[in-house]
């Protein structure tokens, strides 16, 4: 963050700041080492993430659906080593030193890719109905759970807000279920979608006040 900061006060001054070539090489150099080990990281931590989300989505969809989750770089080759990372960024950044000059704000780098989801081949974002989506998204949270238990050896805490409207019973049984060992806090407006709880989950009504009370 230090380092895309101080490139992009260069930036805005470089077309009157003497010598701004070569500061932006050195920013550029490092905004690329940096860069390749936080988009390294985030590769090998989105490997596990799918993994387990890729096999969740297809239990919750009993096999009708195929999950695919992707790495998307920004502007620049792809790379999987850290070395090649460097350089497809060093590469992208001097590309586009002009553009960002005169944007005055860098368009390469971590801060700018994200990773894709997808449905049988379909952007999950786009073609997917409200459904799919949350099981999407839910699929996404039990694979962070248990990629944290994984990493750290405890069972996290696990916080849902209306997690089972939009889905069909039967994938609100399988959510349920996997709720098995950990402790869940779930909050929702109707109570009936609590039907496939355990029912020695504790259970609290909550209820405003009239002004007269």
């Amino acid at each position: 963050n230090r380092i895309l900061f101080q490139r992009n006060t260069l930036l805005r001054t470089a077309d009157r700041a003497r010598g701004a070539a070569g500061m932006l090489d050195v920013w550029d150099e490092q905004l690329s080492a940096k860069g390749a080990a936080i988009i390294r990281t985030r590769q090998e931590y989105l490997t596990l993430l799918a993994e387990r989300a890729v096999r969740t989505y297809s239990e919750i969809s009993a096999g009708r659906e195929s999950l695919e989750i992707r790495y998307k770089e920004y502007s620049r080759a792809a790379a999987d080593d850290r070395e090649s990372l460097q350089k497809s960024l060093l590469e992208a950044l001097v590309r586009k030193r002009q553009s960002d000059i005169e944007r005055g704000a860098t368009s390469v780098g971590p801060h700018r890719e994200e990773f894709s989801v997808r449905l049988s081949g379909l952007s999950a974002r786009s073609y997917g109905s409200q459904g799919q989506q949350r099981s999407c998204a839910l699929a996404l949270k039990l694979a962070e759970a248990d990629v944290t238990a994984q990493v750290t050896g405890e069972e996290p805490v696990v916080l849902l807000d209306d997690v089972f409207s939009e889905l069909d019973p039967g994938r609100q049984k399988y959510v349920a279920d996997r709720f098995e060992n950990r402790q869940v806090f779930i909050t929702c407006c109707d109570p009936a979608s609590l039907k496939y709880i355990d029912s020695s989950a504790a259970v609290f009504e909550l209820k405003t006040q009239s002004d007269t009370v």
